[in-house]
């Protein structure tokens, strides 16, 4: 029988937090986005991020200074 061994994988596509959010005007992370990933429609709204315009280049998380742009750690199973 073989073991369950688990990985500990990162997604390339950040997130937003909602919880450390703060709706910075401007927000530093969009603008450090050269690939317009990260959406705002309306100012007082939350940015996110569009997972299909990004290229993992991971610009938007040194420029978040309240550290709401990160990268989803998963854990998956297999075996």
């Amino acid at each position: 029988m073989m073991p369950i061994v688990k990985h500990i994988v990162q997604s390339a596509v950040p997130a937003i937090s909602r919880v450390l959010c703060r709706r910075c005007q401007p927000c530093e992370a969009l603008l450090a986005c050269e690939h317009k990933t990260i959406i705002r429609i309306e100012p007082e709204d939350m940015p996110w991020v569009d997972a299909s315009r990004c290229f993992g280049c991971r610009a938007c998380l040194a420029t978040c200074r309240y550290g709401a742009v990160h990268i989803v750690k998963e854990c998956p199973q297999k075996g």
